[in-house]
């Protein structure tokens, strides 16, 4: 499951993003209203683990969630791994355009 500004989205096992029916349930879901404790200035990150390494050496615990908010500009893949387009996944979540978020 994927919240955006609002709008839940079901994210499937094969990759596939569809709006969430009302009708559907979860065992469990947390959600918040983010407000920072803390900001942390991030530069020439060249991949998903640089950044998970370096958020890691920022927390206090591991013993607890954290809520973490993320802006820049990122670089999206082409496609996923079943070879579809990105901005054919971001349709199905009622988007036109990746670069609209």
């Amino acid at each position: 499951m994927v919240a955006f500004d609002g709008v839940f989205y079901q994210v499937k096992d094969d990759c596939t993003v569809a709006p969430a029916l009302d009708s559907m349930t979860t065992p469990f879901a947390t959600v918040t209203f983010f407000e920072p404790d803390k900001t942390i200035q991030v530069s020439d990150m060249e991949n998903y683990g640089q950044l998970e390494e370096f958020l890691g050496n920022h927390i206090e615990t591991k013993n607890i969630f954290y809520a973490m908010r993320i802006e820049g500009d990122f670089a999206l893949p082409a496609s996923d791994p079943q070879g579809r387009t990105t901005v054919y996944l971001f349709k199905r979540m009622g988007r036109d355009d990746p670069q609209s978020l």
